[in-house]
């Protein structure tokens, strides 16, 4: 009654004041709008069966129908006043589904015409019955609890089972709402027939039963997953293939299938599914997925991409085990491979000598491509006069034989014949019908070469001039060459079968024999001198090289030796002459040594001799003849003496440098007589000389040893006789010169050339010819200092030396000296010397004291005003000492401290026109003593004559002055 009296019957209102209904018909609507939602997504998924898009129909039935209950009840409650009945039978008579309204008792209060056509009831029956009537008896007291619940709460549902007229039981859902009609409570009760959904629920548990029947029998592995890769679904031949159930693969997710790809072929895989996801590409992947059990498949999956009603994106593929395949197709691949990149020319062709098949060693063999010989006849292979063995070919060909090995010829598409051996096969199909041939031709020209050289190389063996004999294992003979034969004496005959022991001497011991046993057996080579026996028993010296061969190391049988062995019985008789040589080489550097300290004492006693002669002659009683006799005959022994001291120390070479302006025609021509005795009697020596005089400003000794020098290392250079050429000529270098030899001075030059037709020189060691110590020739045969000496020279005189060689051609040397302008200076000519006596202050520095006290006790009775000094540092104090200027210095080159050249040097800064006398006999130190000597500077040979010292200083002295530059 309360109800009634609300003052206001809005459907907002009547929720309002009953809170608990509200709170059930909120609920009961957010349910039946999230169930309605997603039935009508299923509706429109393209992917659904249509029973599945019926069971969703029926499904979003149901919300439909509730949300009209609830719709109706309020407007049933707000207008219950005004003509309820008639309203409702407005409402409810236009709805889908059984609708009616029952009292609080079960009768009916009204209902559409739905109810009627379902149960097959007339209005008037169902008017004189109650709602329950219509229910099956099992179902309605749950339905007559469900009615009071309605009632109570304001909704509830229920699935039951209505009767219909004729007794067929009809299943529904029915749902109720509480209403008020004409003031009084009932039920607005919709009831869906659920006949349909039960069918479609069937209809789709028959097609997913065929559908998994239909997965279980195809022999790929079906498969369905989300973006992320989750397998939502997966065919039961995971487990045949794979080894890993359903069950494992959704519960582990896609760990099972993303970690069984290979680790190479993962990120690929990746990719191609994420652009399928993401992009829609194609997903179509071959990669290696490792099976359960641990062994390696060849997988094929390919999948497409869809999206559900919610517009998730998913994938469903097929996954395809290949491996039989693709171990097939590796193994066609290989037998395709073979075949194309054979070195062999691989050639199928029809019976009628149509190419169909050409590989890659037919193009380089035969020279043309595969597009150019394909469809074309095998005929072009065949040069002019071989078309009978083509017929001939192809008739055993069709006979069914194979050609196995034919050794025959091919013409190339350069013209050329080409050596191969052909084995042609026939081809069947499956009836057994010849369709074809296929020829497989390796070229042998190689393999006939190879026999050709190995003909060659036995011929070789056969004539060389070392010995060669080869054994086996066991150390029989089994091959010799003639000069075994003619070195030993054996025959063939007697040699081959033989055991190597037939040329032992029996002077080495059998531990020396073991020792090269030793070595070859264990794969090594040896080299050695062995003394062999002859067949006549004598002996001769063997320089031998026993290398191991082996063709089976395994195998003995196939294991041999072969030594080449060289008489070097001369050679050792030589070598020995040599060490004899060097013995003597050795006692003449000592003899050198002695005789430097020998020169000062010679000079001793050849000045004092002197001296002692002079005191004779004074004798105011007259000559004493005996003590003159006595004093003649010592001078005399000491020049003989200093004479072996010069032959011994001529070794040396070593001189004092005083240039003047030569005609190189005229030195050149002076050494013609001393360059035959030089170079032999089987050398031809040629000289061509400038048409104009050849001058340059140089020493003429030093240009002497450096054609010397030249020429010698041409001789050694040609030990069977040759050329050597020496030429002169005036040229002229310029900028292309410079840009082909290096910075050059620009201007006119005496070029002297020497060439020889020896055996030459590669460019490496051309590139270091000049270096000191650097030499091509034998230990022991020369210094390594000849050409450095000859560079140095040059050099020294504003030149340059080139060589041109190639091994096989020869060598030359051009040597470029700067040609001069001005006359030829005479021969030195001593000058006149008007007086042997002097007033001169003269610096006397010398080591050694008493050859030092000979020569000042000399000058001083010559009238010379000597100051002594024993070494350069003495000197130098000596002289800062003296009030009178020094103007001669007599000095030794080499002393210890500090020599000559720098004592001079050192003077020179504070007396310019000091006049130097150099002695010296024997100077190891060719950086001073081959300076140039300068204006007033000479060089005095120890030991020396007074007389030749007084000499040579007064040519010194009285020198005419330097003239200064104009």
């Amino acid at each position: 009654m309360a109800r009634r009296a609300l003052p206001s019957r809005s459907p907002g209102f009547m929720l309002k004041q009953h809170p608990v209904v509200s709170a059930a018909c909120v609920s009961v609507v957010a349910l039946s709008l999230v169930t309605g939602v997603v039935a009508f997504r299923r509706i429109l998924d393209p992917t659904h069966s249509a029973a599945q898009t019926t069971i969703a129909a029926i499904l979003l039935s149901i919300p439909i129908s509730i949300f009209i209950i609830l719709f109706l009840s309020l407007v049933l409650r707000s207008r219950e006043n005004r003509r309820p009945a008639r309203f409702v039978q407005d409402i409810i008579g236009n709805f889908p589904e059984i609708a009616c309204i029952i009292d609080d008792a079960g009768r009916f209060r009204g209902w559409n015409s739905n109810l009627e056509a379902t149960l097959g009831y007339t209005a008037q029956e169902l008017d004189k019955s109650t709602f329950l009537d219509t229910v099956a008896k099992e179902r309605r007291d749950v339905l007559k609890q469900t009615i009071a619940t309605v009632v109570a709460l304001g909704m509830a549902k229920v699935e039951s089972v209505l009767m219909s007229k004729d007794g067929t039981p009809i299943p529904c859902l029915f749902t109720g709402v509480r209403v008020v009609v004409s003031n009084r409570p009932c039920v607005l009760g919709i009831v869906v027939d659920l006949r349909n959904l039960r069918q479609a629920e069937e209809s789709l548990r028959a097609s997913e039963e065929q559908y998994r029947s239909l997965v279980a029998s195809i022999p790929e592995i079906v498969w369905r997953a989300d973006g992320e890769g989750n397998v939502s679904f997966v065919g039961p031949r995971v487990e045949v293939v794979l080894g890993y159930s359903a069950a494992e693969v959704y519960q582990q997710g896609d760990s099972v299938w993303y970690n069984s790809i290979h680790i190479d072929d993962r990120e690929r895989v990746r990719q191609a599914f994420e652009s399928l996801i993401n992009e829609g590409t194609r997903y179509d992947v071959e990669c290696r997925v490792q099976r359960k059990s641990g062994e390696w498949l060849w997988m094929h999956d390919r999948a497409v991409v869809a999206s559900d009603s919610s517009g998730v994106r998913f994938a469903t593929g097929l996954l395809s085990d290949i491996t039989e395949r693709k171990e097939a197709e590796e193994t066609l691949r290989k037998l395709a491979s073979i075949v194309q990149f054979s070195q062999d020319a691989i050639v199928g062709k029809q019976m009628d000598g149509v190419i169909t098949s050409w590989n890659r060693g037919a193009e380089r063999m035969y020279g043309y491509t595969a597009a150019e010989a394909i469809g074309q006849n095998l005929s072009f292979l065949f040069s002019s006069g071989r078309e009978d063995e083509m017929e001939a070919i192809m008739e055993r060909l069709r006979s069914g034989q194979a050609i196995e090995s034919l050794e025959t010829e091919r013409l190339t598409r350069a013209g050329l014949l080409l050596d191969v051996s052909v084995s042609i096969s026939p081809i069947k199909d499956v009836t057994g019908e010849i369709t074809g041939a296929s020829s497989i031709a390796r070229n042998i020209a190689p393999r006939k070469r190879a026999e050709e050289q190995l003909r060659l190389l036995s011929a070789a063996l056969e004539a060389a001039a070392n010995a060669v004999v080869i054994t086996d294992y066991e150390g029989t003979i089994v091959w010799v060459n003639r000069a075994l034969t003619s070195l030993t004496g054996y025959s063939k005959e007697e040699a081959l079968g033989s055991n190597a022991s037939l040329l032992k001497s029996g002077e080495q011991p059998e531990s020396f024999y073991a020792e090269v046993w030793s070595t070859i057996s264990s794969g090594e080579v040896w080299r050695g001198e062995i003394v062999s026996g002859r067949k006549d028993k004598t002996r001769y010296t063997g320089e031998i090289t026993i290398t191991p061969v082996t063709q089976d190391a395994a195998d003995p049988a196939h294991r041999y030796f072969i030594a080449i062995m060289q008489d070097v019985t001369d050679r050792k008789l030589l070598q020995t002459q040599l060490q004899q040589a060097h013995k003597m080489e050795a006692i003449g550097r000592l003899a050198g040594g002695v005789a430097h300290d020998f020169n000062n004492l010679l000079g001793i006693i050849s000045g004092y001799s002197e001296l002692l002669k002079s005191e004779c002659l004074r004798v105011d009683d007259g000559i004493d003849q005996t003590r003159f006799h006595y004093a003649d005959q010592i001078h005399s022994t000491a020049k003989k003496a200093a004479v072996l001291t010069q032959q011994l120390l001529a070794f040396s070479r070593k001189q004092i440098i005083q240039p003047r302006i030569l005609d190189l025609n005229e030195v050149v021509g002076t050494l013609a007589k001393m360059l035959r005795r030089l170079i032999g009697d089987d050398i031809e020596l040629v000289m061509r000389f400038a048409s104009c005089k050849a001058l340059v400003k140089a020493d003429q000794g030093q240009i002497e040893q450096v054609i010397m020098n030249l020429s010698a290392n041409a001789r050694d250079a040609m030990p069977e006789g040759g050329k050597l050429i020496i030429e002169t000529d005036v040229c002229e270098l310029d900028r292309a010169s410079q840009i082909r030899r290096g910075p050059v001075v620009a201007g006119r030059y005496v070029r002297l050339a020497i060439s020889d037709s020896g055996a030459g020189m590669d460019q490496s060691t051309v590139s270091h010819l000049f270096e000191p110590f650097f030499t091509t020739k034998a230990l022991g045969k020369g210094t390594g200092l000849g050409l450095s000496i000859v560079y140095g020279i040059v050099k020294q005189s504003d030149g340059y030396v080139w060589v041109y060689s190639e091994p096989g051609h020869g060598t030359a040397f051009k040597i470029y000296l700067p040609l001069s302008s001005l006359a030829v200076d005479p021969a030195d000519v001593s000058p006149i010397v008007e007086s042997l006596r002097g007033s001169e202050t003269i610096l006397l520095v010398e080591d050694n004291q008493e050859l030092r006290s000979l020569v000042a006790e000399f000058l001083t009775g010559r009238g010379y005003r000597i100051v002594e000094s024993e070494g350069g540092k003495a000197a130098l104090a000596a002289v800062a000492k003296q009030t009178v200027l020094v103007q001669v210095l007599i000095t030794d080159i080499m002393m210890p401290g500090m020599n000559g050249r720098e004592l001079a040097k050192r003077l020179m800064e504070t007396i310019p026109d000091l006049r130097v006398l150099y002695i010296s006999g024997f100077t190891p130190d060719g950086a001073v003593q081959m300076r140039i000597l300068g204006h007033g500077e000479a060089f005095l040979q120890k030991p020396f004559a007074l007389a030749d010292l007084s000499t040579k200083l007064r040519e010194i002295i009285d020198a005419p002055e330097k003239r200064a530059p104009a």
